[in-house]
C-alpha cells in the first residue's frame, strides 16, 4: 500500500540531504556522506545504523544508531499510516453495510420470485 502524501515527504526530505553509501578500505566498514558536503561517518559491523537499514536494506544489528531527525521522521510516518488506517477502517465499514443491503435485496428479490 502506498501513500503518496509519504512519498512526497520522502522526496521532499531526501532533496534535502543525499546519502551515499561507499566502501571503505577497512573490511565492514562504509563511508556515509551526504550530498556535496566532505561530512564522513565511519560505521563498523558492531553498530548499524537506521537509515542503513530503511535506504539499503542493509540488516540490523544488536546496537542501531538513530538521530533525533530520523526519530521525528519515523514518528511522523507512524502517525500517518495510524490516521490511513482509520481512513480504511470507515471504508472497511460502508463497504461491509454496502454488501450486506445487497445480500439482503437479493435474498428479498429471491424469495418474491420464488412465491
Amino acid at each position: 500500500m502506498e501513500s503518496k502524501k509519504y512519498r512526497d515527504f520522502l522526496e521532499k526530505e531526501a532533496s534535502k540531504s543525499p546519502i551515499e553509501k561507499k566502501p571503505s578500505n577497512f573490511k565492514g566498514k562504509f563511508w556515509f556522506s551526504w550530498g556535496e558536503s566532505s561530512d564522513r561517518a565511519v560505521l563498523d559491523e558492531g553498530a548499524s545504523d537506521i537509515i542503513d537499514s530503511i535506504y539499503f536494506g542493509g540488516d540490523l544489528s544488536k546496537t542501531v544508531v538513530m538521530d533525533r531527525k530520523v526519530a521525528r521522521i519515523i514518528q511522523e510516518r507512524i502517525k500517518d499510516l495510524e490516521e490511513e488506517n482509520i481512513h480504511l477502517y470507515k471504508r472497511i465499514r460502508v463497504m461491509k453495510i454496502i454488501i450486506f443491503s445487497l445480500v439482503a435485496t437479493i435474498l428479498i428479490i429471491a424469495v418474491i420470485i420464488l412465491s
